[in-house]
């Protein structure tokens, strides 16, 4: 490929994702979007990689990344159309973090063709549970007392929002208006960027548009590789803890082993064998939120200028043993994981000075 096409093409991507987030910030209700914008916007690949991922909340990634992955590996029973529109919540079952954050998929088609999906996610400050809010919690002792669980549906077919589906779910949240008026925002972003790559496809041909995005992919896979190299390889350690679950005083060990290889291709992988089994309260992570806290320390420790995609995430590796504090299985609550994550990055961060010091 035409190396000033791929770039026309990389920064075109960028621009919808990070357009489709200002669209959100500015139409939504609550001031949870609206002044912290805790929301994020992608887009995805056909095949459900990666391409672009506006620069807001770091940890959205693992669940839009998750809700795209389910989809993608079972596209022929979902049979989308144009006009569809997939929301989804559970950590479990929905590729999720925690209940507030609401995620949204919409395939973009052309020529009757998926080209790609365009995707966000918006905390939302109420979404049930036993008290207002209580889905950011640490308290909660299983992920039922935490808010509505969505698996991924179909929250719009063929254009038309499912009224019913959508007045079930409100009858389950709080403040009613706010909560509508957040889900009527994350849809018209969408929208957006639905438009903004019809645009982009009437410019250029699938064909270039394909091969600039496998080349955008392996230019960052390329990038991460070598900054990889210029570690040496070994496996460096650490272990951190967690004071408390806000159910016990007990503390909990968050371990991690980080290996860098430089044969027979770079890579990078962390195994968290070790970590305290997953918790009474609501500290712990989902496998989505793990994927995250990885990724972004990746990025901000090894490769901060190279652009996180399908291709960043090729070199890295992640072994987490399932019941763990950062692999919970259900119905282990997690509305407080973010508590973790940092310490994660922590944990992450005291391996890597050991070879890396200056950084």
């Amino acid at each position: 490929m035409d190396p000033i096409t791929t770039e026309v093409v990389g920064n075109a991507f960028q621009s919808i994702a990070e357009e489709m987030g200002v669209a959100l910030v500015r139409s939504a209700y609550s001031t949870n979007i609206k002044e912290r914008r805790d929301c994020s916007c992608a887009v995805f690949s056909s095949n459900g990689g990666l391409i672009s991922l506006a620069e807001h909340i770091p940890i959205h990634l693992g669940s839009m990344q998750g809700l795209m992955t389910q989809i993608a590996q079972n596209r022929s029973i979902w049979a989308l159309n144009s006009g569809d529109v997939i929301i989804a919540n559970d950590p479990y079952r929905g590729g999720g973090s925690h209940l507030p954050d609401i995620s949204l998929l919409k395939p973009v088609f052309n020529q009757k063709q998926i080209v790609a999906f365009v995707s966000n996610i918006a905390h939302w400050s109420d979404v049930g549970g036993r008290s207002p809010g209580v889905g950011t919690a640490g308290d909660s002792t299983e992920i039922l007392q935490e808010g509505v669980r969505i698996p991924p549906i179909r929250i719009a077919s063929k254009g038309q929002v499912r009224d019913d589906l959508l007045e079930l779910l409100l009858l389950n949240m709080r403040d009613r208006k706010e909560r509508l008026g957040d889900f009527r925002a994350q849809i018209a972003a969408l929208q957006l960027g639905e438009r903004r790559l019809h645009e982009l496809f009437d410019r250029f041909t699938t064909t270039t548009i394909a091969s600039s995005i496998e080349e955008l992919h392996a230019y960052s896979e390329r990038c991460l590789q070598t900054a990889l190299r210029e570690i040496p390889e070994g496996t460096y350690r650490f272990t951190d803890q967690m004071d408390d679950d806000g159910v016990s005083d007990q503390p909990l060990d968050i371990q991690v082993a980080v290996t860098i290889f430089h044969e027979p291709k770079p890579t990078v992988s962390f195994d968290f064998t070790g970590t305290s089994a997953q918790a009474a309260g609501g500290i712990n992570m989902a496998w989505p939120a793990l994927l995250a806290t990885v990724l972004y320390s990746v990025k901000a420790i090894v490769a901060p200028q190279v652009p996180l995609n399908e291709g960043f995430q090729r070199p890295i590796q992640i072994k987490s043993p399932k019941g763990s504090l950062v692999n919970a299985q259900e119905p282990a609550p997690v509305g407080g994981r973010t508590d973790t994550c940092q310490r994660v990055v922590d944990a992450i961060l005291g391996a890597l000075s050991q070879v890396i010091p200056e950084r």
